[in-house]
Parts: structure tokens; sequence; C-alpha cells
């Protein structure tokens, strides 16, 4: 039932459309009914008896795990829950950082607010590995931190489907789960007035005067056109931004 709160969607019209098609599809029916005839005669004993064995591991790999925790993990989670980060972003940022590195673009592709996967292979498709259980999955754990909600995309569904789906349901998905991982760390995404270089520049140079900033500044940057008192207000913003934990 849909909530009253919520949006009606186009792709909630067009799949519910799309089973009562199906309702009437002689061949769906026909394999349906098998579907129906065999989801009530099967037996539930033995799932529930591997569900259990399977939170007994459970218990004694959270265990080892916790023991032998290395300080890497340690802070690999700690950036993950604290500042967002996961593998990708902080390899990024390893690249950027390194002076002999810096030039490397191969993980700036993974730098944005968010990121698809493919469901489907990533589980169900061809693997040369065994599946490895999410408890000992660090790299995947700590990319759930960073990105805590996902959306799956129906295999037909439409571009329009998908941005329906989320200017209508953005609010909903915010004040019932995303909010929810950012109730206290609120940060806010500003973009920069003044090249980043430029900034740097101040900072660097914050422990002078203004009027001195200035002239150092108009002979790196002759067209930054800043006064006194923006140098200042950048100095006091970068301040927060830079030293805050």
């Amino acid at each position: 039932m849909e909530r009253k709160t919520e949006k009606t969607t186009q792709g909630h019209q067009k799949m519910l459309q799309y089973i009562e098609d199906l309702k009437r599809n002689k061949p769906f029916l026909k394999i349906f009914r098998k579907y129906d005839k065999q989801s009530s005669e099967e037996k539930i004993d033995n799932v529930f008896f591997i569900i259990k064995e399977y939170e007994k591991l459970n218990k004694i790999t959270k265990k080892l795990l916790k023991k032998y925790e290395s300080d890497y993990e340690k802070i690999t989670v700690k950036m993950a829950e604290e500042y967002g980060l996961d593998s990708d972003l902080l390899n990024y940022i390893h690249f950027s950082l390194d002076k002999k590195l810096n030039k490397c673009n191969l993980y700036k592709n993974d730098v944005d607010m968010c990121v698809y996967n493919d469901n489907y292979d990533e589980s169900l498709g061809y693997r040369t590995l065994p599946d490895v259980p999410l408890i000992l999955n660090r790299v995947y754990r700590n990319h759930l931190r960073a990105y805590p909600i996902s959306i799956d995309i129906h295999k037909y569904a439409s571009k329009r489907d998908v941005l329906d789906f989320i200017e209508k349901k953005w609010d909903w998905i915010y004040k019932n789960n995303l909010g929810f991982y950012t109730e206290y760390e609120k940060i806010r995404f500003r973009k920069r007035k003044q090249n980043q270089k430029i900034i740097d520049f101040i900072w660097n140079n914050k422990r002078l005067k203004a009027k001195e900033i200035k002239v150092l500044l108009d002979k790196e940057f002759p067209h930054n056109g800043l006064v006194y008192y923006e140098i200042n207000k950048i100095i006091s913003i970068e301040k927060d931004r830079r030293l805050r934990k």
C-alpha cells in the first residue's frame, strides 16, 4: 500500500500495469502456478537450521576479528564512519597527496557523492573467487559505512523512472534513512568562490597582516580582486575548515 506521505511514482504505476498484464498472460501463469505450488510445499526446517549454525559461526568470527583487528583496520573504520571515506576515496587522497603520484588519475573517476554497482554481476555473475561473507569483507563494509543507502534499479526501468523516483521519494529517503547517518555530523558543501590555489596561498601566509598578504597576492595572482576584509574572512573560514575535527 502506498504511504500517504509519499508521492506516487511513474515506476510504481508501470510496475502495477506490468503485473496486471502478467496476471492475464497464459505462459506466465503456467510457470507461476508451479512456483506457487512449490513455495507452499517448501520445507523450511533445513533453512532455519543452516541460519542458526551460521549465526553461531558469525559470533565466533566476530570475536576472532576483534581479537586480531589491526591498527590499520581500526583506522579505516574511523575514516569511513567519521569522514565518509571508503577505500577508493582514501586511495585517491593518497595519490593526490603524494608528490610523486599526484598526476595519477587512477581513482579520480570514483570521487563522487554517488556511485553505482552492478549488483547482479557482483553477486550472481561469474566469479573466479568464492563468495566472501560480509563480516570478512572489510573493504565492502567500509564502503557501506561511507555510502549507507542504495537504490536498486529494476532491469526494465527507464532514466525517467529513476529520476522521477528520486524526485518524489527524496524527502522520505532522507527523513527515514539517509538523515539518520548524518544527524550529528552535518557538513555543508559550498562551491568555492575563489580558486583553490589562491585560498592555499592566503592560508600559507596567514601569519602576515592582510595588507602584506595583499601585496604578495597581487604579485602571484594579479587579477585576484580581493580586498583586506575578504582575505581575513578567507583565513577565518579556512581555520575552521582545516583545524576542526
